[in-house]
């Protein structure tokens, strides 16, 4: 009978440390997907504001252009 309760504690803690295990995977993959989409917003927002200036640019060249027509 000692014998079987000597195993239960160690199946126990066996176990205990899987699920731990389980757990950190888990957190470590969310954490990994979450990063990923934040780089991925991170680009988009650089394309969308390096457009903007690139748009913004182009109306002042075409403007400029416009003032040294009418001269």
């Amino acid at each position: 009978m000692d014998h079987c309760d000597s195993t239960t504690p160690s199946s126990s803690s066996t176990t205990q440390q899987q699920e731990a295990s389980s757990l950190k995977k888990r957190f470590l993959k969310g954490a990994k997907e979450q990063r990923s989409r934040l780089y991925i917003l991170k680009r988009c927002i650089i394309m969308l504001l390096c457009w903007q200036k690139s748009s913004a640019m182009h109306q002042i060249i075409n403007h400029v252009a416009c003032i040294f027509n009418f001269l």
